[in-house]
């Protein structure tokens, strides 16, 4: 199982740091400015439901209880076809 990580920020977090002196199509870095805000938004395809279970138990002892403000989401969604997940040995068939 591997995880894909990406630096992520939300929507409302962007607009509360909208400035009227940005160009009409500002960067990320351009919004948040100075700011030191980190977000990571991680991807990853679990093939079991047992492995599911654990994913999301060790995540909430880290990340703590998602009913609070401010400890992110956790959602599941079926991917029922995955190109590329495994991949042959260079000297396999």
């Amino acid at each position: 199982m591997g995880v894909t990580i990406i630096e992520s920020t939300g929507l409302a977090r962007v607009r509360s740091t909208m400035r009227d002196d940005l160009p009409l199509l500002p960067s990320l870095r351009d919004v948040l400015g100075d700011r030191e805000t980190h977000h990571r938004t991680l991807f990853s395809v679990i093939e079991d439901e047992a492995t599911l279970e654990r994913v999301i138990a060790a995540t909430e002892r880290i990340i703590g209880d998602f009913t609070r403000h401010h400890t992110g989401i956790l959602f599941v969604v079926p991917v029922p076809r995955v190109l590329g997940l495994k991949k042959r040995d260079a000297g396999g068939a």
